[in-house]
């Protein structure tokens, strides 16, 4: 079957139609948390210590638990899966304010604050299809 081209204003309707869904599901379910960014340290050569810069923003989020493994781990999106582990979507902060900070996630060393507990970003995927425009983060959680 044939498929004619239907030209870049139908996929960009496409994505928008999909981003609008996304956007009413968080509107839906989603709860406000603080995303706790952490880059390299500042180094005080006179006193000899590293000061940790750290960046709180404000994300929009829904959080589901991953099925249970039955042998307590498992392999999923190139990480090892431990159980209690869950995953949490984000919605980019540039979709929810304009002047927001954007999230760039790093996960080797930011937390996201869920409920007073503080939860390690193991890994972390984007979805874009559109490939310029991120329409979600799906980010795997640990405490």
């Amino acid at each position: 079957m044939i498929i004619p081209e239907q030209g870049d204003s139908f996929m960009a309707n496409r994505f928008g139609d999909f981003d609008s869904i996304v956007a009413d599901f968080f509107t839906d379910f989603g709860f406000t948390t603080i995303y706790t960014k952490y880059s390299a340290g500042i180094p005080d050569d006179e006193e000899g210590t590293i000061t940790e810069v750290k960046q709180e923003i404000e994300i929009h989020a829904i959080k589901m638990e991953l099925p249970r493994p039955s042998n307590g781990a498992a392999a999923d999106s190139g990480t090892q899966i431990l159980e209690g582990d869950q995953i949490l979507y984000v919605r980019p902060t540039e979709k929810v304010d304009e002047f927001a900070s954007i999230l760039i996630v790093n996960p080797t060393s930011d937390k996201v604050l869920i409920q007073g507990s503080q939860w390690k970003v193991v890994t972390v995927k984007e979805h874009n299809p559109s490939s310029t425009d991120n329409i979600l983060y799906e980010l795997y959680i640990r405490k």
